[in-house]
């Protein structure tokens, strides 16, 4: 099936993609936040692992059967593994730490507090003691479950009717939706996190970097123990 097939943008079948895909974390994100601090601490430990990877290969099987149903191929999405790509994704990930501390810096000016109490903060989100062999596939499955979806799926189905600013704007709000659990300086940092993986993306034509730097990131933070 052609990219003109499965760039055309199909409201219920977004719904539905968005909607199992990531619905349920947004709806405990925003409840997490709204309930105050401390209530999706220490979150990622061996049972949340487990239950995220179950998740998200059954959720991910469905969406998969409604996006070739569709007529979505694996094409589309432009993984495109490669040396040279995975290379990119290095750069992505060492960017994307920057990005954070370039975030906690304007955060600190604009609301005060200190860097380090806000990196100790995040810190008490990941520190979950799970299992290595549970972190690694964690680090392997997530990154491509979001990353297919939230920046290749929502852009590839937005761009030809929106734009691809638009496009890249409503992949880095739904990437934010589901990770205010961290409290509201992820409003700042996911937001930054995502523009730049999602311009990444749209610059070099392929996925692979995004997905390797993500799971870069996700590697590290969940083995800080």
């Amino acid at each position: 099936m052609s990219h003109v097939r499965a760039g055309r943008f199909n409201g219920l079948e977004f719904t539905l993609v968005i909607g199992i895909a990531f619905g349920q974390f947004i709806v405990f994100s925003i409840a997490s936040l709204l309930a105050g601090p401390g209530t999706g601490s220490r979150m990622f430990d061996t049972g949340h692992l487990a239950y995220l990877v179950v998740y998200e290969s059954v959720a991910g099987s469905i969406v998969a059967l409604i996006l070739w149903r569709n007529g979505w191929r694996l094409r589309d999405f432009k993984l495109q593994p490669s040396l040279t790509a995975t290379g990119q994704g290095i750069g992505l990930a060492c960017a994307g730490w920057l990005v954070y501390y370039v975030a906690a810096i304007l955060a600190h000016a604009l609301f005060g507090g200190s860097i380090g109490d806000r990196v100790a903060e995040d810190d008490q989100l990941v520190l979950g003691g799970a299992a290595p062999l549970l972190i690694l596939l964690v680090s392997l499955l997530n990154p491509l479950f979001e990353e297919i979806l939230v920046c290749g799926y929502v852009i590839e189905a937005l761009r030809n009717r929106l734009g691809v600013v638009a496009a890249i704007n409503v992949s880095t709000t739904l990437r934010v939706l589901y990770h205010v659990y961290q409290g509201p300086f992820a409003f700042l940092w996911v937001a930054m996190l995502g523009l730049l993986f999602s311009y990444a993306y749209v610059k070099w034509r392929r996925l692979w970097p995004v997905v390797v730097a993500h799971a870069i990131h996700d590697y590290v933070a969940l083995s800080l123990i």
